[in-house]
């Protein structure tokens, strides 16, 4: 693939995804909602097709990759700490997205997909410029130490009654300490980050004595909240029992990383395209091997029956990463074949999708939660699907061409003056 295909392949592949997100989260918000099985329902256990169309979710995180590589082919790198303030702000964004379904400040400080796209494109782009090969080494290292996530978990998850919290002056004392590191921790961070003077570090202070007083309501009214935030860092990083931290970070860093590799690879070498013929039959090898073997006994075996996904999911073994990876490669490869073929491959509007896919996630996430528990009042499970469904593809196509229409192309400059 040639970096001048990269602006129709890969925006197809986000816009595609787009659909596959509202799906997705449609049969999970109405299941949830509804108390209903689905996969008994709908038989999901017979349509293996759709259960492997969630693959193009899960592959997102490799299309962020193959994003950072094409710009750095186009001589578009970053200071690392760009990328350290991208993190924290789509960290902050998965917490709102939280905020804006539960209603609770004690409901925030999640880690979810936004988050782990920007750690690893912070990560590969902090390893680039120390030498590729890092990255692959890092990859790999990921994906060799999986086994040992579990245990980790079993070992480091906080859980109230257990021997860390195990009375409830305990409790209070870790939780003071707990609470004085994140005070310091992100006082100093923003700090360093920032160039902040003593106005704003004022204003952080009292931010950060919002979420004192957050989290000690948390305490008081849902102990879930607290043990949530205060297995914040294992969640982030391998994930933990019970808590309600996705997309752990050392499980799923090997898909960005492949998504960056097999980009930067396949347009930094010539004549290559026996070695990249052979690669995505390795894959598609390797794909079909897993839906006929692994499939049932292990991915629809760990998929909750009434959302489609579950902490097994996101909290995946190696060789569940890896079918992740081959997918992504054979979707780009077939995209990549009839993208010349068929124009609606790269209409506008699969451009829209593709550029605005951050403000859609948002938008649809927070439009099926609020809107299946209105119609639940009102109709049965199987007609709210096909109308959520159906009104959030209609209404992220429109916020597409709004936010195009209004912001593509318009440069915003701000001016700030000094008043004495």
């Amino acid at each position: 693939m040639k970096t001048n295909s990269f602006n129709r392949t890969i925006p197809f592949l986000k816009s595609f995804a787009v659909f596959q997100m509202i799906l997705i989260h449609t049969f999970m918000f109405v299941g949830s909602t509804y108390r209903i099985n689905l996969v008994e329902t709908f038989h999901f256990n017979k349509w293996k097709l759709l259960i492997i169309n969630g693959f193009v979710t899960m592959a997102l995180p490799a299309i962020a990759g193959a994003v950072l590589a094409f710009n750095h082919l186009n001589s578009k790198r970053r200071d690392p700490k760009q990328y350290l303030k991208l993190f924290l702000f789509l960290f902050l964004l998965d917490s709102l997205v939280v905020f804006l379904l539960e209603g609770l400040l004690s409901s925030i400080f999640v880690f979810n997909v936004l988050g782990f796209i920007g750690l690893s494109l912070f990560s590969l782009e902090y390893l680039s410029q120390k030498g590729t090969k890092w990255i692959y080494v890092a990859a790999i290292l990921c994906l060799i130490a999986n086994p040992l996530f579990e245990s980790l978990r079993e070992l480091l998850t906080i859980e109230k009654g257990g021997a860390w919290l195990n009375v409830k002056d305990n409790i209070y004392f870790k939780l003071r300490i707990s609470l004085f590191l994140v005070l310091t921790i992100s006082t100093v961070a923003i700090h360093k980050l920032f160039e902040i003077n003593n106005k704003l570090k004022f204003i952080i202070l009292c931010l950060n004595t919002l979420l004192l007083l957050t989290l000690y309501n948390s305490y008081l009214y849902n102990t879930h909240y607290l043990m949530s935030f205060l297995n914040l860092p294992i969640g982030l990083l391998i994930g933990t029992k019970n808590s309600m931290h996705n997309w752990p970070f050392l499980v799923w860093f090997p898909v960005t990383s492949a998504g960056y590799l097999i980009f930067n690879r396949v347009n930094t070498r010539k004549n290559s395209n026996w070695q990249d013929f052979s690669f995505f039959v390795l894959c598609l090898l390797y794909f079909l091997s897993y839906t006929f073997i692994r499939l049932d006994t292990v991915y629809l075996s760990n998929m909750s029956k009434m959302s489609l996904i579950s902490k097994k999911i996101f909290q995946a073994d190696s060789l569940n990463v890896m079918v992740v990876i081959a997918f992504f490669t054979i979707n780009l490869k077939i995209v990549e074949t009839f993208i010349d073929k068929i124009k609606f491959l790269s209409s506008l509007s699969v451009r829209q999708l593709s550029r605005w896919i951050l403000p859609i996630y948002i938008f649809h996430i927070v439009y099926l939660y609020h809107m299946t528990r209105a119609l639940k009042t009102v109709i049965g499970p199987g007609w709210s699907i096909l109308i959520l469904s159906l009104s959030a593809i209609l209404f992220s196509i429109i916020l597409a061409k709004v936010l195009d229409y209004y912001f593509h192309n318009k440069k915003i400059e701000l001016t700030f003056t000094k008043v004495k």
